[in-house]
């Protein structure tokens, strides 16, 4: 009797392990995770392209480029599939500003200061990418502060504070 409730002990504790549906989950967040390490070594790189005599504008266009490549991948199939976009004014809209904000105001930005100091150091403040993602949260979509998102937000300014002291 005890190994049998043992072994439904365990299997209740690991059998998501088994399901399907957490599976698309552990793809997800492994994808995730990729992104992000992606996405830190994106300094690093443009420090070697600066190195060899690129300007922040063109560095942020050849991104521009690859991104451009595998979205338009991506609408193709999509568009093969669906036969139209379904997008209001309201969405394309959304899509501009997103689009002047994020994705050209904002990286140029990025590039322009990285040529200025420490592919490190650049890492380091865009670990506040958080922070401003639920300060908009909270002032846009009406989501609360937790307890622990003021917590986190404490150490990751006291942390950065640490890291960058002699700069400050």
């Amino acid at each position: 009797m005890r190994i049998y409730e043992h072994s439904r002990m365990m299997h209740t504790m690991f059998g998501f392990l088994k399901s399907k549906s957490t599976s698309k989950h552990r793809l997800a967040l492994c994808m995730l995770l990729f992104a992000v390490f992606c996405s830190k070594t994106q300094p690093v790189f443009a420090k070697l392209l600066y190195a060899d005599g690129w300007t922040p504008v063109s560095v942020y266009f050849l991104a521009l480029l690859v991104v451009v490549v595998f979205l338009g991948i991506h609408e193709f199939l999509e568009f093969s599939e669906k036969g139209r976009w379904d997008m209001s004014r309201e969405d394309i809209f959304g899509t501009v500003l997103t689009t002047l904000l994020g994705g050209v105001i904002s990286p140029i930005l990025f590039y322009t200061g990285l040529s200025l100091i420490r592919a490190s150091d650049a890492v380091l403040i865009s670990s506040l990418i958080p922070v401003f993602t639920v300060m908009f949260a909270v002032i846009f979509l009406g989501e609360r502060f937790s307890v622990a998102t003021v917590l986190g937000t404490g150490f990751l300014f006291s942390g950065l504070g640490m890291l960058l002291w002699s700069d400050i």
